[in-house]
C-alpha cells in the first residue's frame, strides 16, 4: 500500500478497521510503514455506512471533511498507537526490498 500511495496527501492518522482494527500488530505495522498514528472507532462494523453519511453530512452542513470527522466519529482512545522509532529503519529497508521485488515481476514477460 504504501509503496502505491504516493499521490495521496500525507496524514496525521489512520483508522484502521476489519480485521486488522482488531489486531495490535498489524495497527502497529501499519503505523510504522505509514509513519502515522493509527486507531480504531467505536462502532467499527459500521464504518462504511458512517463514512457515507460523513459524506452526506460534507454536503448538507456545507462542512469540511474534517470537521465532520471531528463531529461523527467517536475514536477509541486505547486503540491509537504511534509509529516506533526502532523500527524505522528495518521498514524503510523492507520497503525497498519490496519495491525490488514489484519491480522484478513488472518486467517479466507473461507465462
Amino acid at each position: 500500500m504504501k509503496l502505491h500511495s504516493g499521490h495521496l496527501s500525507r496524514t496525521d492518522a489512520l483508522c484502521v478497521v476489519g480485521g486488522a482494527g482488531k489486531n495490535r500488530f498489524l495497527r502497529q505495522m501499519i503505523a510504522d510503514i505509514f509513519d502515522s498514528k493509527t486507531y480504531n472507532i467505536q462502532h467499527a462494523g459500521f464504518a462504511a455506512a458512517l463514512g457515507c453519511a460523513i459524506s452526506g453530512a460534507r454536503r448538507i452542513l456545507n462542512i469540511s471533511y474534517d470537521e465532520a470527522a471531528d463531529r461523527f466519529v467517536q475514536v477509541e482512545q486505547a486503540s491509537s498507537m504511534r509509529p516506533a522509532p526502532e523500527n524505522q529503519q528495518t521498514i524503510l529497508k523492507l520497503l525497498r526490498r519490496y519495491e525490488e521485488l514489484e519491480k522484478g515481476a513488472i518486467r517479466r514477460p507473461p507465462l
